[in-house]
């Protein structure tokens, strides 16, 4: 049972409302474009994973990307399997091309079509701090250890494994994706005993929501972009400029004459992503570049916004489900 679906992350969300309303010559554009493109890679690599995953017993339960403060540094899990037996942790790679695993630097190097070669740390050694930072999690929270595994998948089509770490036994825990759900069942059938009972292992399931707490980054500072760098306007849903128009109860794009109702919905989002977590009447109005502040405060009174403060103190707030509204 899938607890906690993959959803779009909000890094992602904000990097990709950065580059709409960041002027194409800006410094650090390249930079940008380059860590936008290395997220999408990473959040299709996991959707690959969906298909496979749906088809666990229902009596186990999958986190997807869940991220665990601590009291040194948060660790996050990209996907984790819950058993009343055993913990797993998945980790996915989405990559195509030849894969060596190397076992004299320890690391693996992938040549890509072009016989371009190109290092990467060790995922076996990064799924072994996920497990010692899941254990010290866990302690707290349970009478006696739960045993934590791991699977590594490769789940790009073209991905081709080769190695010379061949008398390494952590090996056998790396295989394509279509071979997936048979290492589950072969690592769950290594954990027999039951180690949480069915209520215990719900309440595991609740604590690992609740103490869930999903990467906030100031993505402005990241790329060192001003706010008054950040360009305004509302976005047409057509031909994807900036600069509708208001006329009556509708937008309209001064350049493809779109007509849209709800065009400025996505522009207020990328106002919370972007310049903060509330909005007030004045700001909206400058952001959205309308001409009246009553029209302003119908347009964001339509948007069912929470709101705290009256009048011209009125602050209006950030959705907590954004990326839900984002995917509309």
């Amino acid at each position: 049972m899938i607890v906690r679906e993959l959803t779009k992350p909000i890094d992602l969300f904000k990097e990709e409302a950065l580059a709409l309303r960041l002027v194409g010559n800006y410094p650090r554009r390249a930079e940008l474009d380059d860590s936008i493109g290395r997220r999408k890679a990473g959040y299709r690599s996991e959707k690959a994973l969906d298909y496979y995953l749906h088809f666990l017993p229902e009596s186990s339960f999958v986190f997807r990307g869940i991220r665990i403060p601590t009291s040194t540094a948060a660790f996050q899990i990209d996907n984790l399997i819950l058993t009343s037996s055993a913990a797993i942790i998945v980790e996915v790679k989405h990559l195509a091309g030849n894969i060596f695993f190397d076992q004299t630097f320890d690391q693996f190097i992938r040549k890509d079509e072009n016989g371009k070669e190109e290092r990467f740390s060790n995922p076996i050694a990064q799924v072994d701090r996920q497990k010692i930072k899941l254990r010290n999690w866990l302690r707290p929270h349970l009478s006696q250890p739960l045993p934590i595994d791991h699977i590594i998948v490769f789940t790009h089509p073209h991905a081709i494994l080769d190695t010379n770490m061949h008398d390494d036994p952590r090996l056998r825990n790396i295989v394509y994706a279509d071979h997936m759900l048979d290492k589950v069942k072969e690592l769950t059938a290594k954990y027999k005993r039951e180690v949480l009972s069915r209520s215990q292992l719900f309440t595991l399931r609740d604590q690992l929501l609740k103490s869930d707490r999903p990467l906030d980054v100031d993505v402005l500072g990241r790329f060192g972009v001003r706010k008054e760098d950040v360009l305004k306007g509302v976005q047409c849903v057509a031909c994807g400029r900036l600069g509708m128009k208001r006329v009556k109860l509708r937008w309209q794009c001064p350049f493809c004459w779109k007509r849209d109702i709800s065009a400025h919905e996505r522009a207020v989002y990328d106002y919370f992503l972007l310049m903060g977590k509330e909005i007030t009447c004045v700001q909206c109005k400058s952001f959205l570049q309308l001409e009246s502040r009553h029209i302003t405060y119908q347009v964001l009174k339509g948007m069912n916004l929470r709101s705290t403060g009256s009048n011209k103190g009125r602050k209006y707030h950030m959705p907590a489900n954004i990326a839900d509204l984002y995917m509309k």
